[in-house]
Order: structure tokens, then C-alpha cells, then sequence
């Protein structure tokens, strides 16, 4: 099979050498026709011509399948990684160890489909639909990743919209991130942040990040990492994190300026179902990024930005149009 033809865009095709990596990371050997998919295309984001998958249970009925985890990046920037993405994901959304992370849906993670390695009651090999939420259950939809994509089917924009689960959350990004409310270590964070339009200016640079239905810090790359410059410049008033370890390890979630009790409750409006997406991998690039720049300095708490290079980074914000539905002239007053 010639896996090129299911994908609008791919990532990085592998080696054997990556693979074995790849392999090591997760623990897992890649079944043949997965591991094939890796190495020609490296996974990536289906076409609409390919991604409906018939037949799944109660709501779930005509998502469709959105992006395939194998290797690194794609071009525009979605962060596809199965031994760091994946692996992120699966801890994050308490995805049982017996399966692998395979792909996401339009759904984002709610609705995923896994890969079946020792659940006694699915063959092995088997990619299962997993409905993430709360009391959700799991189905055999392909007993291969091979079998997976010849089920395919085309997207067909002129379904009832009203079936999705994304039916009545356009426009959340924009909303959440100029209106959501912000986690409790966030507003301490602004609290003690001298900026006197911090977080007018946060919520500016997260606003940059929006799509249709929440915030992602990986889609628009660019933008992605001044917001965790921004981020970081707030949350280091609070508590300045040592490695990038310390600030991405979602089993440190309840700690001051960590990324997670940062993010997890913010930039969210009544109603919205999507929370703010962001990954370890595209972090770490960032972190790594700053130290190789020079940009941290450390101190006895933990490592701080530069403060020339933030207040750049900042007056080049406060001089960009921000990004709103309908320009408001009120917004920046709000919260100066």
C-alpha cells in the first residue's frame, strides 16, 4: 500500500535507525504496516477524501479522523511525535497502557483511536475507537492500521452539523482567550507581574493562537513561542523553574508556574468544550531555544528571561492589531 495518498500534509519520514528509536521510546514494537506508514510518510494529517470512519458508536458517528502520530513535525508546524506527542497525550488523557495513542479526531482528543497491544478482548493489532470523557468505551473499527485507512471514507460537508461534537463551539478560541476565565496560578502569577498591561498583553498573544473552536500553540509556530515567552516572563514572578523538565511535567500539574496549572483552566468561556492545546515536544524546542540564545538567566530561585529581550518581545506586542472577531477599541482597557 502507498500510505502517501491518505495525507494533506505529512510529517518526517523515518529511517530504520529513527524507528528503532521510535520503538525504544514507547516501549513497543510498531506493527509492520504502522511502521511502514512511519517510514514512508512519518504519519501526518489525513485529506478529506480519507477520513471518515463509518460506523462509530453514539455521537462519535461521522468524525472525522484527523492526524496520524508518527515522526517529528509537519511543515506547518503540528507536532506528531509518537515518542514524545503521543506518549504526552496518552498520560495527559489517561489513555490505558494496554493500547497506543494512533490518531486524533476533529474532536481533538475526546475521541481518538488507539492501537490494541495486550486488552484480552480485541485482537492484537487491532486499532480500537477510544472516547476519552468520563465513562466512554472502546470499539474494534479496523483489525490493522492498513485495514484503518482502506475503511476510510470522504468527508461530506453537506452532513447535518448539528451531529458534531464541535456543533455550536465556533468562534470559542477567540472568545476564550480574550473572555475565559484563568486558572487560579495564572492570576497569582499576574498578580505579583510589575507589567501594569500584562495580562492584556497575555491575553493579546494567546488570541494569535486561535482556531474555530480553542487555543494551539503548535499550529502557528511563530506565535507559539512568544506566547510562552509572554507566559513565562508571568509565571516566573511567581516561581522560575530550574530545567524545562520542571515546567512541562504534567505529574507536577498542582505546582506553582508549571505549564499545566497554568494553562489547564485557562482562556475558557462558559460553554466551551476545548481547552488550550499544547505539547511537551514544541515546549522543549522553545525552552532549548532560549538557552542556546543565552535569553535565561539564572538566579538563585530558578532560570529568568532576559529582560531587554522581553521588553522587545513585549513593545512589538502592544503595537501588533490584535486579533478579535470585531475590533473593539475598549478591549485593551479592559484589562490595563
Amino acid at each position: 500500500m502507498t500510505f502517501s495518498k491518505f495525507f494533506s500534509e505529512t510529517a518526517e519520514p523515518a529511517d530504520e535507525s529513527r524507528l528503532t528509536a521510535i520503538e525504544d521510546a514507547i516501549g513497543r514494537a510498531l506493527p509492520d504496516d504502522y511502521r511502514a506508514l512511519i517510514k514512508e510518510t512519518g504519519g501526518g494529517t489525513l485529506t478529506s477524501e480519507k477520513c471518515i470512519m463509518p460506523g462509530l458508536p453514539g455521537s462519535a458517528e461521522g468524525l472525522a479522523a484527523e492526524d496520524i502520530f508518527g515522526n517529528g513535525s509537519t511543515s506547518t508546524g503540528r507536532s506528531l511525535d509518537l515518542a514524545t506527542d503521543a506518549t504526552f497525550l496518552m498520560e495527559e488523557w489517561e489513555i490505558p497502557a494496554e493500547v497506543l495513542l494512533f490518531a486524533t479526531t476533529e474532536d481533538g482528543m475526546h475521541n481518538c483511536f488507539v492501537i490494541n497491544y495486550d486488552l484480552p478482548d480485541y485482537p492484537t493489532g487491532a486499532v480500537l475507537h477510544l472516547n476519552t470523557d468520563p465513562g466512554g468505551t472502546m470499539t474494534c473499527v479496523a483489525d490493522s492500521v492498513t485495514d484503518f485507512l482502506s475503511k476510510l471514507e470522504p468527508y461530506n460537508p453537506e452532513e447535518d452539523a448539528e451531529n458534531s461534537p464541535s456543533a455550536g463551539q465556533e468562534g470559542m478560541g477567540l472568545k476564550g482567550a480574550w473572555y475565559g476565565d484563568l486558572s487560579n496560578s495564572l492570576t497569582r502569577a499576574l498578580s505579583v507581574t510589575p507589567t501594569p498591561d500584562m495580562e492584556y498583553l497575555l491575553r493579546k498573544a494567546a488570541a494569535s493562537l486561535a482556531n474555530p473552536l480553542n487555543l494551539n500553540i503548535f499550529q502557528r509556530p511563530k506565535e507559539g513561542r512568544r506566547f510562552l515567552d509572554v507566559l513565562y516572563w508571568v509565571a516566573q514572578h511567581l516561581n522560575p523553574q530550574v530545567d524545562v523538565d520542571s515546567f512541562t511535567n504534567y505529574n507536577q500539574k498542582d505546582e506553582e508556574g508549571n505549564i499545566e496549572a497554568l494553562l489547564h483552566d485557562s482562556f475558557l468561556v462558559e460553554g466551551q468544550r476545548y481547552r488550550f492545546v499544547w505539547n511537551a515536544g514544541f515546549v522543549d524546542a522553545w525552552w532549548n531555544d532560549r538557552v542556546t540564545r543565552g535569553l535565561f538567566l539564572s538566579t538563585p530561585r530558578g532560570l529568568t528571561l532576559d529582560r531587554n529581550y522581553i521588553t522587545q518581545v513585549l513593545e512589538e506586542l502592544r503595537e501588533e492589531q490584535p486579533m478579535v472577531e470585531n475590533h473593539n477599541s475598549n478591549t485593551q482597557e479592559k484589562y490595563s
